[in-house]
């Protein structure tokens, strides 16, 4: 075989090579990336972290991010894609002196002290919910908003004097709950079943204030719990697009 036909075969064998080579170099590469971003990235992404009241700043304020543990907000105070979390870590009281914006709130059994919505201070809480199970809440004036299920199953609430609105399910179980004189609002645009259970709670006025959207393929229902009662106020209206009313056991319309 002449020497050029020998060096040009060698030469596209080198080529084939290299491109095989480049080839698995970028497979490897890819299927490291992959796992990098299933174990690490999506995690981060997928889960709200937890920020824990430890009160280690000694002076009982939110604002003050010294009080918290594993908080991912600015100088490691609660974010928004933080759960605020009440347990034994401390029981001491805390006032939220700074308008709040939070993934969930959690007050678990074991925390003892008392929360309290400092006057003019907001509270929004996403959609990992307002969960309490123990302590007490004692809200203000200014407005709660919980873009997920409000459940009080232990302790003690006092609602805000203005507006606390609710975007999923309210549940009151063995629990206290003190209307203050606010106004229970159910808003948003929530394509799920929502439930109102609170047997034997006082409502001072509850509005529902829910947009539905009128395709056919979805069926939302509005189901309210045995012995709950739903004070509408003064010639209220109940507008449920595309939407059915269902109960189990007693319950009734206070007009």
């Amino acid at each position: 075989m002449p020497y050029f036909y020998q060096k040009r075969r060698k030469q596209i064998s080198g080529n084939v090579s290299v491109s095989i080579f480049t080839k698995n170099l970028f497979k490897l590469f890819l299927f490291i990336f992959i796992i990098y971003l299933y174990f690490f990235i999506l995690p981060r992404a997928s889960y709200a972290a937890t920020a824990t009241w430890t009160n280690v700043g000694a002076d009982g304020l939110w604002s003050t991010c010294s009080n918290w543990s594993g908080g991912t907000g600015t100088d490691g105070c609660p974010g928004t894609s933080d759960i605020a979390t009440f347990n034994s870590t401390s029981t001491d009281n805390i006032s939220i002196d700074i308008n709040i914006s939070v993934a969930g709130i959690n007050i678990v059994t074991g925390y003892t002290g008392q929360i309290t919505q400092n006057s003019t201070k907001t509270m929004t809480i996403g959609s990992s919910h307002f969960i309490q199970e123990a302590g007490t809440f004692i809200g203000g004036d200014s407005l709660i908003d919980i873009n997920g299920n409000l459940s009080i199953t232990g302790g003690a609430f006092s609602s805000t004097s203005g507006s606390l609105n609710i975007e999923r399910d309210l549940g009151i179980f063995g629990a206290s709950f003190i209307h203050n004189s606010g106004v229970v609002i159910f808003d948003g645009s929530y394509t799920g079943n929502t439930s109102i259970d609170a047997n034997g709670i006082d409502f001072n006025l509850i509005i529902f204030n829910r947009f539905y959207s009128n395709g056919s393929a979805w069926s939302q229902t509005l189901t309210i719990g045995s012995g709950t009662t739903i004070p509408l106020g003064n010639s209220p209206t109940l507008t449920l697009v595309n939407t059915s009313t269902k109960c189990c056991g007693t319950h009734k319309y206070n007009l």
